[in-house]
């Protein structure tokens, strides 16, 4: 099948690039705006009991927690000045007129809530009206209007942090481009030693990106999807596309290095390393689907972004990239004949290697596991925390923000970690009834009484007499017109709010534990239900913790699967899913000693926040196992085609890592190059996500590849092409396996 698809690659070469090319502008064309119909953050559970609480909120009093936070400085005055008092009043006026705000929290009708206790410092609140999407076409306009000549400002806030999200991330896309292209542009071509050449994969990733954000913007139109999904198409389409590339251009030179002509080495070509790739993409995209079993927006739009472009990506590299090199013949061969160098370095270090770690495979083999599971060591100690605004930069308006109302001294009742509270009868009863109120005044005294609880605004704390509140909780009219109005936000019929200031931050640790307590404090009549950002947080634990195993089961059962299927051998696909879990265990602890820990926080330009995002770890798993997959096939395609031939384990070891190690050097390189893009961003998550990557790919392309895997393959021998003697069969009459082989001068026609 590989031959015939690499004729016709051949046959049709020219119409194929036509195509390619048309494909790549129009989806450039098409997916231009992708980012204007993707969804902010998507850190949430989908169609979470808090989302739907939140909305009930909003509904029954008209406001949850606010979408835009404005801090005023008065640099010395405070609200007594009358300019100051004017200035909050007009931007008040002007907020209230405008049709998408539902609320404005005004500081000079709530100060206790929304004044400094320096007196200095001053919030502004909104509540907006509509969807995300809705809002955040009005967000400049609302942020235009908090602006003030006369005092300093910071716009901040759940929907100011989503837009500066997205301008951060599109602004990081930017960069990332600009510093890895020209990285990568300058290493492909020394690799490829050629211009020619080293525009392939470039060509490659640029058709598999363009047509990855044109399904992307269609999809955005039909459902929910994350933006923070086309840092991951930049990333896997390039990555993927130089990988490919490497290793389709190597055995195509290989092919013409033996005297076959363009036709004959298209073909062969295809149906060797072509048919690796197949197997490679189609294990990482496979990997990747693993993460739709968590139900958070970020990781399924991931999942569903990171297979379309990788299933583009390949693709391209077994339809299009044959037609590419079909059309450039010889001219893709480089300044100097590939074989000679290659086989030069080869020959004197990777088959030196290979026989060194195997004159002694046991005590290497247990050498580098043993430092592999020791680099994994701090992974146990993990705690993981959901971002919050720590992750933007320093300088950055929402984060200045976050950091003024996280300061308790200043702003106890507004800080970061307030919790929302519904509590609400059993029964549906009104909360006034005796035994509803009463209870509801015992509730409230034992929240405030707690000691990771800073402040509590409820009717009860505001009352302070129980009397006086089960009297007002059944007859509101008794009290006086203003604050009757104030009570209409937090009294509707069975249910009141009660305002929380914890003293946690609310994606900590901590704050989950303390939410649970919470819940379980109500007894009797009465049912607490909290929302807000640590109740967010807390859902999207649970998740986690439910679904993350279907998740690892997925992928690793996958890697096996694809690997039994490409080599017939169980033993060699046990192996290498052991060999990618030691590696991605030291990429993990890894994480938690820098970025856990605080390290490096000056040269990786981020400030640490003591624990990993929860979506981290997950992502890397899927990715990076599929990754893998690249490296391991390519390797033992070489070794199990030299072992049917010679029947020489170890001789088999030392030919494959002699014809792979170069061309697995520089593809691990090259991707490093593509990931410096992720770390150079300035979003910790992100940051966190390429660290581990890099980490994961350098253990991957160097201590397993040619250390690990020579000494355990020296050491079972024979025992790595074990099979079922049914599964063999099957295997070998169904022709499924990949076979790479050395290069031959065909002696008839090309293939048909």
């Amino acid at each position: 099948m590989g031959v015939t698809l690499g004729a016709r690659a051949y046959r049709w070469r020219k119409w194929l690039v036509a195509l390619w090319v048309l494909a790549t502008v129009a989806g450039f064309v098409l997916g231009r705006h992708a980012f204007s119909v993707l969804e902010p953050g998507g850190f949430e559970v989908v169609h979470s009991r808090t989302e739907a609480l939140e909305r009930e909120v909003r509904q029954r009093f008209g406001k949850s927690t606010p979408d835009v936070v404005a801090l005023y400085d008065g640099d010395g005055r405070t609200l007594d000045d009358a300019r100051v008092r004017s200035e909050i009043s007009r931007i008040v006026a002007q907020l209230e007129a405008d049709p998408i705000v539902s609320e404005v929290g005004n500081p000079l009708l709530v100060p206790d809530t929304l004044v400094s206790r320096s007196q200095t410092r001053w919030l502004v609140t909104v509540d907006m009206l509509g969807e995300d999407a809705q809002q955040q076409a009005a967000f400049e306009r609302i942020e235009s209007t908090l602006r003030s000549p006369l005092l300093d400002e910071a716009v901040g806030g759940d929907l100011a942090a989503k837009v500066e999200a997205q301008r951060i991330s599109m602004r990081d896309l930017v960069r990332a481009e600009l510093i890895s292209i020209p990285l990568i542009i300058i290493l492909l071509v020394v690799f490829f030693r050629g211009f020619v050449a080293a525009l392939l994969p470039l060509m490659l990733g640029a058709f598999s990106i363009a047509m990855s954000l044109a399904v992307l913007r269609v999809l955005g139109e039909l459902f929910a999807v994350s933006f923070f999904a086309v840092n991951i198409v930049t990333f896997l389409g390039l990555g993927l596309a130089v990988d490919y590339a490497l290793f389709m251009v190597q055995r195509f030179r290989e092919e013409l290095g033996v005297g076959n002509s363009p036709e004959v080495a298209i073909a062969r070509t295809v149906s060797t390393a072509g048919k690796t790739i197949f197997y490679s993409g189609l294990a990482v995209a496979v990997s990747l689907v693993g993460l739709l079993w968590v139900p958070i927006l970020l990781l399924r739009s991931i999942a569903m972004a990171g297979t379309i472009v990788v299933l583009l990506t390949n693709l391209g590299a077994v339809l299009l990239l044959p037609a590419l090199l079909a059309l450039l013949g010889r001219r893709v061969g480089g300044v100097r004949p590939p074989d000679v160098s290659e086989r030069r370095f080869s020959t004197r270090f990777w088959r030196r290697s290979a026989w060194a770690c195997m004159r002694r495979p046991a005590l290497i083999a247990v050498l580098v596991a043993t430092g592999l599971v020791v680099l994994g060591l701090p992974a146990l100690r993990m705690q993981t925390a959901l971002s919050d605004a720590r992750v933007f930069p320093a300088q950055s308006e929402v984060r200045q923000v976050y950091d003024a109302t996280l300061d308790r001294d200043e702003f106890p009742m507004a800080g970061v970690g307030a919790l929302l509270v519904m509590v609400r009868t059993r029964t549906g009863e009104p909360i006034g009834t005796p035994e509803a109120a009463g209870a509801l005044f015992d509730l409230d005294r034992a929240i405030a009484a707690r000691e990771d609880v800073e402040a509590v605004w409820s009717i009860p704390s505001a009352i302070g007499d129980r009397e006086l509140t089960m009297r007002v909780l059944d007859d509101p009219s008794i009290v006086p017109p203003l604050s009757r109005r104030r009570l209409q936000g937090v009294l509707d019929g069975d249910a009141t709010l009660v305002r929380v200031a914890s003293a946690h931050p609310s994606g900590s640790v901590a704050a989950r534990e303390q939410i649970d307590e919470l819940r379980a404090m109500a007894t009797g009549p009465l049912v607490l239900e909290v929302t807000g950002r640590a109740a967010r947080a807390a859902e999207v634990r649970d998740a986690m913790a439910k679904r993350l195993p279907l998740t690892v089961g997925t992928v690793a059962t996958v890697a096996f699967v694809m690997l039994v299927l490409a080599f017939g051998a169980p033993v060699i696909a046990i192996k290498a899913v052991m060999m990618n879990v030691l590696s991605l265990s030291a990429s993990f602890g890894a994480l938690v000693w820098v970025f856990q820990d605080g390290r490096f926080e000056g040269l990786l330009r981020y400030t640490s926040v003591g624990a990993i995002d929860p979506t981290v770890p997950v992502m890397m798993f899927a990715i990076v196992f599929g990754l893998s997959m690249d490296y391991e096939l390519f390797l033992i395609s070489r070794i199990k085609e030299h072992y049917d031939t010679a029947r020489d384990n170890r001789a088999s070891v030392a030919q494959g890592l002699m014809v792979t190690g170069p061309v697995i050097t520089k593809a691990a390189i090259l991707l490093l190059a593509v990931i410096t893009g992720l770390i150079a961003g300035s979003l910790i998550f992100l940051k966190e996500l390429g660290l581990g990557m890099a980490l994961a790919i350098i253990i991957d392309a160097s201590l397993i590849r040619i250390l690990l895997v020579p000494s355990t393959m020296a050491l079972l021998g024979k025992f790595n092409w074990w099979a079922p003697r049914g599964l063999w069969r099957l295997w070998r009459r169904s022709g499924i396996g990949v076979a790479e082989g050395e290069a031959v001068r065909a002696t008839g026609a090309a293939p048909a």
